[in-house]
């Protein structure tokens, strides 16, 4: 399972070449779980792009609404928090962003990483 917190910027047209990218490297029983704010016009428009559509309905990405009481949060503080880790649909983590690229020809799989480390993803503050 990925887990995409996407932030809210003008590329969102790249939304879905960046998940489909992702998807495209990644085993097939791996989904991509994108965490998005409904009260944002710019989230509501790149979950709703046929790309990511077609993802939704071929069981490839799952929709996560932030609630209300994380409308401005963070991504750090997101991170933090009891409800984020909660509703996360995985074991595995894999966290990804609009500047992430998996390479497709690497001689490693993803899976191979995910059964040794606890967190995979950006330098986090002083870890």
């Amino acid at each position: 399972m990925t887990i995409e917190v996407p932030e809210v910027r003008v590329e969102w047209n790249r939304y879905s070449l960046m998940v489909n990218q992702v998807l495209a490297v990644l085993e097939d029983d791996w989904v991509v779980q994108i965490f998005y704010d409904p009260s944002q016009k710019m989230a509501l428009e790149g979950i709703n792009y046929p790309g990511i559509q077609r993802q939704v309905r071929r069981g490839r990405v799952m929709l996560t609404p932030l609630p209300p009481s994380m409308k401005k949060i963070k991504k750090n503080a997101l991170l933090l928090s009891p409800w984020f880790w909660q509703n996360i649909a995985a074991e595995s983590v894999l966290l990804f962003g609009g500047t992430a690229a998996l390479c497709a020809n690497s001689h490693m799989e993803v899976a191979n990483f995910t059964s040794r480390y606890d967190y995979i993803g950006a330098p986090w503050g002083q870890f």
